[in-house]
């Protein structure tokens, strides 16, 4: 089991999860602003 902390300074809204059939899970949502996932920040239209 383990957690990602993911987001942004701005309103963040997660909208679904799935995992394929490798094992991988996918997130889908939006965020304003810039938002962090792990490796850097990047900037949201």
């Amino acid at each position: 089991m383990w957690a990602k902390g993911a987001g942004g300074m701005g309103f963040d809204e997660g909208q679904g999860i799935a995992v394929d059939t490798s094992g991988n899970s996918h997130f889908l949502g939006w965020f304003e602003g810039s938002a962090t996932f792990g490796i850097g920040w990047i900037n949201g239209m």
